[in-house]
């Protein structure tokens, strides 16, 4: 550096500079909006599940899969409500999300598809029940009435990986005796 010139020495401290600065911010954003985006999430899983899902601990991180947003919920557990009520249909101890930032970006445009880079279980645990009436545990989504909120909003999901590890799935038919 002793061969550079001063206002070269400037250009190059302020590059740096903005690098460290986009890059705190990169790694502080997902922190400090954490609790914000917990609440949506767990507002848009409550409008969309007939389920109760919770979860111990939520991460954000951008730069843990740069340039993909990474998201991992610790002791993911789903369980049913009504009839199954005391039923745990999933309990995941990590669960991860790996979306590509540029289609959030663009779908909240409204352009091109979302694309989900990964969704990985690890260790899911997954209890199937129908009971002899033939209600099934894992029919959470409810019917939409056109009438009532219009049409419904369709999404694109692009997905490119998906890895279940150590799962271990459970599945009682009473109706057919299974």
């Amino acid at each position: 550096m002793g061969g550079l010139s001063k206002r070269a020495r400037t250009f190059f401290f302020a590059i740096v500079g903005v690098l460290a600065l986009v890059l705190a911010v990169l790694a502080l954003a997902p922190i400090l909006l954490r609790d914000r985006i917990e609440a949506r999430v767990k507002s848009a899983i409550s409008s969309n599940i007939e389920a109760r899902v919770d979860w111990r601990r939520l991460n954000l991180s951008i730069i843990r899969s740069f340039p993909n947003l990474s998201l991992q919920l610790s002791d993911l557990v789903v369980v049913g409500v009504n009839t199954f009520a005391r039923d745990t249909l999933l309990a995941v101890p990590r669960f991860r999300f790996v979306i590509d930032l540029g289609s959030v970006i663009g779908g909240l445009r409204g352009n091109g598809p979302l694309v989900a880079r990964s969704i990985s279980f690890d260790q899911p645990r997954v209890n199937l029940l129908v009971r002899s009436d033939g209600e099934a545990n894992w029919d959470i989504i409810p019917e939409r009435d056109a009438r009532a909120g219009g049409p419904a909003r369709s999404i694109e999901v692009s997905l490119e990986k998906l890895e279940i590890d150590d799962a271990r799935v459970s599945f009682d038919n009473r109706a057919s005796d299974l």
